[in-house]
């Protein structure tokens, strides 16, 4: 298994802001070309599912998750029911910063093809971090800051 982490740096917006941005899965592929579409549904117990297509390398990747959006910490947290990969799971979280929202992203993945993790799975990180870079950019712009850059 795979760990990716992001934290980004938001400005001039609270977390309240950014929390309810993407909180709304369904814009993302207005605001990303990382990002071809988003479904929401809703399960039997009345869970967020959401269905994702993105672009990954000069390919789709397709899956269902499922999301706990908590507004009271704030936080979302989303695992994977089906799709291409054997898992993928994760989080992000928002906390107040001096300049704004400090975004954290994280996620737990693996593709699951062992023979292949060493090449697959390096490949598959940095698409997952280019598509989240793109995410927050398209909704928040260039003055949007990313910790390790």
């Amino acid at each position: 298994m795979r760990e990716v982490n992001l934290i980004a740096t938001v400005p001039d917006h609270s977390v309240g802001e950014v929390f309810d941005t993407l909180r709304n899965f369904e814009r993302y592929a207005h605001f990303s070309d990382a990002v071809r579409d988003v479904r929401i549904l809703k399960d039997d117990s009345g869970e967020v599912l959401s269905e994702w297509e993105v672009n990954f390398r000069a390919g789709v990747m397709r899956w269902t998750e499922r999301d706990r959006i908590d507004p009271s910490v704030p936080e979302i947290v989303f695992d994977q029911v089906e799709g291409d990969a054997k898992q993928f799971e994760g989080y992000w979280r928002f906390r107040e910063c001096d300049d704004g929202c400090k975004v954290f992203f994280n996620a737990n993945f693996d593709m699951g093809i062992p023979s292949l993790a060493e090449v697959v799975e390096p490949v598959a990180e940095r698409a997952l971090l280019d598509n989240i870079e793109s995410i927050l950019h398209g909704f928040f712009g260039d003055t949007l800051s990313i910790e390790g850059k």
